[in-house]
C-alpha cells in the first residue's frame, strides 16, 4: 500500500519494507494488533503474530541484512514471550 511493499519470504513468515518514522510505525502495529483481536473477536479463534522490525533511522550505519538481523531477532524474542506468558508453544512435541 502507500506505506511501503510486503513479502512473503517463506511458510507463515513475511518482510515489510516500510517507508515510515519509528513514531509511525508504533502506530501502525498499534492499528495492526487492534484488526487481529477484532478478527479474533468476531470468528472465535484467537489470531497471533510475532513480530519486530528495525528502523534504518535508528541504525543508520546499518545495511539491509543487518536490519533484518535486528528485526528478526526481536521477533524471535516476541514469539519466545508469547509462548512464556500463554503457556502455548505449538514447537513442543
Amino acid at each position: 500500500g502507500e506505506f511501503g511493499k510486503l513479502y512473503r519470504i517463506g511458510g507463515d513468515e513475511f518482510a515489510g519494507l516500510l517507508f515510515t518514522t519509528q513514531e509511525e510505525m508504533k502506530t501502525r502495529l498499534g492499528d495492526f494488533e487492534k484488526r487481529m483481536e477484532a478478527w479474533s473477536d468476531s470468528n472465535g479463534i484467537t489470531l497471533s503474530a510475532s513480530y519486530g522490525y528495525a528502523c534504518c533511522s535508528a541504525y543508520p550505519n546499518s545495511g539491509i541484512d543487518s536490519l533484518a538481523r535486528i528485526a528478526d531477532e526481536r521477533m524471535y524474542a516476541e514469539k519466545s514471550e508469547y509462548y512464556r506468558v500463554s503457556g502455548k508453544d505449538r514447537r513442543k512435541r
